[in-house]
């Protein structure tokens, strides 16, 4: 096994004129030369198989390993030059195995050999070998439920951890606003006493939705039987809504929780909680932060197993002699992605990718904005489209763009269009980004391409048409244009006709906490769309709330009020009650019931 500190420090030789170098100086340098390389396809690469390395079955009692390339957990390359078939019984390792499940390994193994005769060698030592050859070992081990790597991405909460069975929920760490996520409950295995695992859950999801727009997530189990190390998940998948929380928690809903084995109740963990991010940056920006967010001394120090898992056999047999029931290879593997595969897994994907299964959507434009000021003030939206012009094109010639979508809906829009180019500034030595708007003919030492255009806005259908004639001659085949639409609402409608029987209404009104408990509170809404939430305490020291609903309950026992309303329209409110006391409160008034 490689050192921690062989891992974290390199030396190398110095080398002066005069200096005498020994076997301890050519060694140093190969030494730093192998330790650097491997440095190198660990941070790079990681640990898996680069090509082939496929295990087939033959018969009960051989296999056959195909030949192939990996990467150890310390970046030395393994490579299994030609396939070999081997049976079962001359596989190290064998006869240790104490389970019905192995998973075979490969491994790095150095050998000296072509003995030379030594000059000047020891006294003892005539001969020394003269060579070092790198090659494989292949063995076998008990699997163990305990060899998945941890991931560190993963924000856990456990559910259930008893003797024999443990239920950890799992999410990322940070996700991205409108996207979907994918929630997992994972049941673990952690004995062979044969026993069947009852539970469920309800979790409350506050900045989460699910496909049909509930936010609370119902999970459930009924006579799961597992066998010792066998692991089984259950998914979900939850669309993370457009808020503007940087933060929110998935919390276990008071008195949902329950869990049984082998028919006896068992402690749960009724505090349970998922905290996560809530970002918009991309998907592939999220997944780089949080694969880089390791720091290299802990990843220094997972170098310690020199093994390559290449397949799980299941067997039937003891004490060493054993026969192959079956062969998982792909799953059990760990392919490392490299460059020189990247066109191939991208044409690969391509035939998997899922279809577009909504209704045709008309093109929009790029880097579309819309903003919304006031309830009854204007809308804006702006961005640029594209224009393709044929080959060829004379002064007088029409182009015409597509069907853009300005995004402020059907109504009456006004659209103003500008041509935009760049152009050599002349001071400056430099390129510069110009738009144009209206008769661009008027600056006629300008690069510009001379046009006139015209806009057509589909009124009932929230989209327009740009039409551009050249009054000069073709400079480009694209026509880049930038479109700013207004649109202005009615300032007439009343308040009380818009509002009228739309209104949220609480789905607990009051609850009872301990202090510093958490508790996510939610609305249901009555004649009117879902919209966005502000959660508000109407006195001081009253806890603290979050954005998305998430009440933390303060030290001290009382009743406090929160107020919750529309955002965009603040008129549709509603209040909500914590009622807080300790446990020595709640003990004396459960006695006073109960007499």
């Amino acid at each position: 096994m490689l050192r921690e500190n062989q891992i974290m420090n390199f030396v190398r030789n110095r080398y002066y004129t005069g200096k005498m170098l020994t076997s301890k100086d050519f060694q140093t340098e190969q030494t730093y030369m192998n330790q650097k390389r491997g440095f190198l396809n660990q941070m790079m690469y990681g640990t898996g198989v680069l090509c082939g390395l496929s295990v087939k079955k033959l018969d009960e009692i051989s296999f056959m390993v195909e030949s192939g390339v990996a990467i150890d957990e310390q970046g030395r390359e393994v490579i299994v030059p030609v396939s070999i078939v081997k049976k079962l019984s001359t596989v190290d390792g064998v006869e240790k195995l104490t389970g019905n499940k192995a998973a075979l390994c490969l491994r790095y193994k150095e050998e000296a050999i072509h003995p030379v005769y030594s000059v000047e060698g020891e006294e003892d030592k005539e001969y020394e070998y003269n060579h070092i050859q790198e090659g494989y070992e292949l063995y076998l081990e008990d699997i163990s439920g305990d060899t998945a790597e941890e991931e560190e991405f993963l924000c856990k909460s456990v559910f259930l951890k008893q003797d024999d069975y443990k239920i950890t929920f799992m999410l990322p760490k940070t996700v991205k606003k409108g996207k979907k996520v994918k929630l997992v409950a994972r049941i673990e295995k952690l004995t062979d006493r044969k026993c069947g695992l009852n539970f469920q859950a309800m979790l409350q999801l506050a900045a989460f939705r699910q496909e049909d727009g509930s936010q609370e997530l119902k999970l459930e189990g009924k006579d799961i039987y597992l066998d010792k190390g066998a692991v089984k998940e259950q998914v979900f998948w939850l669309c993370a809504e457009q808020s503007q929380v940087e933060q929110t928690s998935i919390l276990l809903a008071r008195g949902t929780g329950y869990a049984s084995v082998a028919e006896c109740d068992c402690k749960i963990n009724e505090n349970l909680e998922l905290q996560t991010a809530m970002t918009d940056m991309d998907i592939e920006k999220i997944a780089a932060c949080e694969l880089g967010r390791e720091n290299y001394e802990s990843r220094a120090k997972k170098a310690e197993h020199e093994r390559i898992v290449l397949a799980e056999f299941s067997l039937i047999g003891a004490d060493g002699v054993y026969v192959i029931t079956g062969v998982k290879d792909k799953e059990a593997k760990t392919y490392i992605n490299t460059p020189e595969s990247f066109g191939k897994r991208l044409s690969l994907n391509s035939y998997f990718a899922e279809p577009d299964c909504t209704e045709k959507k008309l093109p929009e434009a790029v880097e579309t904005v819309a903003q919304k000021e006031e309830v009854c003030g204007p809308l804006m939206s702006n961005g640029f489209v594209e224009i393709p012009l044929n080959v060829g094109m004379k002064k007088g010639d029409v182009c015409y763009s597509d069907e853009i979508l300005h995004g402020l809906g059907k109504g009456d829009v006004y659209v103003k269009v500008g041509i935009q180019c760049m152009e050599e500034d002349v001071r400056t030595n430099r390129n510069t980004k110009t738009t144009i708007y209206g008769n661009s003919d008027l600056f006629e030492e300008d690069n510009h391409m001379k046009v006139e255009t015209a806009v057509k806005v589909y009124n009932d259908k929230g989209s327009f048409q740009i039409a551009a004639r050249l009054t000069g001659a073709q400079k480009s085949i694209v026509l880049l244009v930038h479109w700013v639409a207004v649109k202005f609402q009615n300032d007439g409608v009343e308040l009380e006709e818009e509002f009228a029987d739309k209104r949220i209404v609480p789905k607990t009104s009051t609850v009872k906490l301990a202090p510093k408990e958490n508790y996510c509170f939610q609305v249901e809404f009555e004649h009117m769309s879902e919209s966005r939430l502000t959660y508000e305490l109407t006195e001081a020291d009253s806890g603290e709330i979050t954005q998305d609903g998430i009440y933390t309950a303060p030290d001290k026992a009382g009743v406090y009020e929160i107020h919750i309303y529309c955002t965009d329209k603040p008129e549709i409110s509603t209040y909500v009650y914590a009622v807080v006391k300790k446990a020595e409160e709640e003990k004396v008034s459960l006695v006073k019931s109960e007499n």
